[in-house]
């Protein structure tokens, strides 16, 4: 369905209104890409086109020659001197597949191909300045087909329709439509972009000197007849540049015409007689929901009807229509999972809704369908309302649903998710309200909404979020009373609402509020009821009110409350039943009341806290990694895991593992320990050493 153009005005207007009075963009969900370049075997970085035919191969066109992808390597077609069955030239300009399969191959300064899938022939087009019935010039920029079945070629000398006349010898026909300066019904300039023929057939022609409209089924003195469109200072809805390098016809039938200067959507009216008006997109260097960069050289959208806009030195841009709202991908060197290049060439959806990028020197990016399941947040170098760094060690949402994020090196983030924007508090040493730290290892809220925040060598941290103010409670050598290390790796507060306190290295704490003194539990190596290990890394209460503790390297301890002393359980080489690993990362219990463990280089390890009787799974049970960081539990009894070696999924009915990498939309493979949380609402969030990941269970 075209939108109506009164309507869209209304509503443009509208949306420009919202968007005024907001003064922050909000961040989008984060996409990760994919990079395939000349070190998988592509021949060239500079990729102009993208194809992907009928039997599922994808080609690139490049600078030295056309590549033909299978998803695990490339086959390179290029010009062989002396041989007339290859390529014409092997910088490659355009693509194209007609309805017989044949594959249509345009060239910067060699002609046009026609590729024969089936018996591999090559038929060139190529100009002879001698014969007007060839075609027009070699320098290909565009090709597509009629519904008629004729082909039409844009280059850098007008347009050429060629028509297949005689299928038995493979006769073409070939017309020129050029511009002419003294009919002002011809094509508007000689140097034609690109040919889009839309839904109703009509043929748009992006020139170097605006937008033409080939009128159908009329022709003045056997000439084609041509409608233009072209910026004017003096009209407001005007075409914003009169060089088009792109047209794209989205899903809804709406135009959007990419140009050197913005991108523009046609407002058509009720009838094609009518005239047309445009809505234009231009970058705005203070406004950075804006598109990011002028030029546009592609346009495509996603199954989600997003429009995907490739640009040149802006990266990709997003373009949510409904929302009237940008988001911007930029390469960021640190980020391995980001563009590779900020220059786009081209941008193609492919049949299972892969989202492929031609760069004009990074090579070929891959969007994974994937992907859009698990949301992404990450740091993001040029937007301070991002993530402030990229390494995520703690997240808890409030029970107001806001998010709590604790970084490396970034303070602590709160993450307002109806804006998508984040506020951080970083540690200002004039401030003695401020966050003690800015590496945060734990956030722990209590029943009263009060959190504490564990910091690695800021102590321990009680903050109000109403207040905003942090009250800070560090070791004093000096008073045996105080915080027993300044490095916290677990926090708890019990059912019989006491404070515990993990610290890695002085054992554990255990915390009065009323006094604020701490009681402390440490490791004597000649008393066996004592904790097993000084380097606490998780402290986790059952259903039954039984505290455990999972230590590094003194592997797990039970504590009594009535004796006040602590039963330790470790690996022990001559029993198969012991734990596998006595360095423990985290501990869940399910419905049945099971205890999982999670370890560093012991996968995964089942407690039945009856028989106290171990059994685990490891690497060669389908495990993607033995080192676990994290266990959540979904409503179908499902665990999922953040492991050194991405997100694996365990049903325990079945004991058998569903493993996601980065191409299924992770942050990346290397997940980090108390990085890991499951909302009321069942949302998971699992963070790493990129960001972190958001994701609904069912959903995946």
């Amino acid at each position: 369905m075209i939108l109506k153009s009164q309507y869209i005005v209304s509503l443009l207007l509208l949306l420009f209104i919202l968007s005024v009075c907001s003064n922050a963009q909000s961040q989008q969900e984060q996409i990760q890409f994919e990079n395939i370049s000349i070190d998988q075997g592509l021949s060239q970085s500079i990729v102009k086109c993208i194809l992907q035919d009928k039997k599922g191969f994808i080609y690139f066109g490049t600078e030295d020659g056309l590549n033909r992808y299978d998803g695990y390597g490339f086959n390179v077609m290029r010009n062989k001197p002396g041989d007339e069955n290859s390529l014409s030239y092997n910088d490659i300009t355009a693509l194209y597949e007609d309805r017989s399969g044949n594959l249509w191959i345009g060239t910067f300064n060699g002609g046009l191909n026609k590729y024969n899938i089936n018996n591999k022939k090559i038929t060139r087009f190529l100009n002879d300045p001698d014969n007007d019935k060839s075609i027009s010039h070699n320098d290909i920029n565009s090709i597509t087909e009629d519904n008629t079945g004729a082909l039409w070629i844009g280059t850098d000398n007008g347009l050429n329709k060629i028509i297949l006349e005689d299928s038995a010898t493979a006769t073409y026909s070939i017309e020129r439509i050029l511009s002419d300066p003294d009919n002002p019904n011809s094509l508007s300039h000689s140097i034609v972009h690109i040919v889009l023929q839309d839904q109703y057939g009509i043929i748009w022609v992006g020139t170097e000197d605006g937008l033409s409209k080939l009128i159908p089924n009329r022709k003045d003195d056997n000439s084609y007849i041509f409608k233009h469109y072209q910026h004017s200072p003096t009209v407001l809805n005007s075409l914003s540049n009169n060089f088009v390098r792109t047209i794209f016809e989205d899903s809804h039938g709406n135009l959007w015409i990419g140009t050197e200067l913005g991108l523009n959507l046609i407002l058509r009216g009720n009838s094609e007689d009518d005239d047309i008006s445009f809505v234009s997109y231009k970058y705005n260097p203070d406004e950075i929901n804006s598109i990011s960069h002028n030029e546009i050289y592609s346009i495509n959208e996603d199954e989600s009807g997003i429009l995907w806009i490739g640009t040149n030195g802006g990266g990709i841009t997003l373009f949510d229509v409904e929302k009237n709202e940008f988001s911007r991908y930029l390469n960021d060197p640190q980020n391995p999972r980001s563009l590779s290049y900020n220059e786009i060439r081209s941008l193609f959806r492919d049949k299972s809704g892969i989202m492929w990028v031609g760069s004009y020197g990074g090579g070929i990016d891959k969007v994974y369908r994937g992907a859009q399941q698990f949301s992404l947040y990450n740091h993001e170098p040029n937007n301070p309302s991002s993530l402030s760094h990229p390494i995520i060690w703690s997240i808890c949402e409030d029970k107001n649903g806001i998010l709590w994020v604790g970084t490396h090196g970034g303070g602590l983030d709160k993450l307002d998710r109806k804006s998508n924007i984040f506020k951080h508090y970083k540690h200002n040493p004039g401030d003695p309200n401020s966050i003690s730290s800015d590496i945060v290892r734990m956030i722990y809220e209590d029943s009263e909404g009060i959190f504490w925040i564990g910091t690695h060598g800021g102590g321990l941290n009680k903050f109000d979020p109403q207040t905003e103010i942090f009250n800070i409670y560090l070791n004093n050598p000096a008073d045996p009373n105080s915080l027993g290390h300044n490095e916290i790796r677990g926090i708890y507060k019990d059912k019989t609402d006491i404070l515990w306190i993990g610290t890695y290295g002085k054992g554990l704490d255990r915390f009065d509020e009323e006094t604020e003194t701490f009681r402390h539990y440490r490791n004597d190596p000649g008393n066996p009821v004592t904790i097993s290990n000084d380097f606490v890394r998780i402290i986790y209460e059952d259903n039954f009110g039984i505290l455990w503790i999972g230590t590094e390297g003194g592997g797990l301890n039970k504590y009594n409350r009535e004796t006040d002393t602590f039963k330790y359980f470790k690996s022990d080489p001559k029993d198969s039943a012991s734990i596998s690993n006595d360095y423990i990362f985290t501990i869940h219990e399910d419905k049945s009341g099971i205890l999982w463990l999670g370890t560093w280089g012991g996968g995964l390890n089942k407690f039945d806290p009856e028989t106290e009787k171990f059994s685990y799974y490891t690497i060669k049970d389908g495990l993607p990694s033995d080192a676990i960081y994290g266990i959540l539990e979904d409503e179908a009894g499902n665990l999922w895991m953040s492991t050194n070696n991405g997100l694996s999924r365990f049903n325990p009915e079945t004991e058998s593992f569903k493993n996601y990498n980065i191409k299924d939309g992770l942050q990346n493979t290397e997940f980090n320990g108390g990085s890991y949380f499951k909302s009321k609402n069942g949302e998971m969030f699992f963070g790493g050493i990129t960001g972190f990941n958001s994701f609904f269970p069912e959903n995946i």
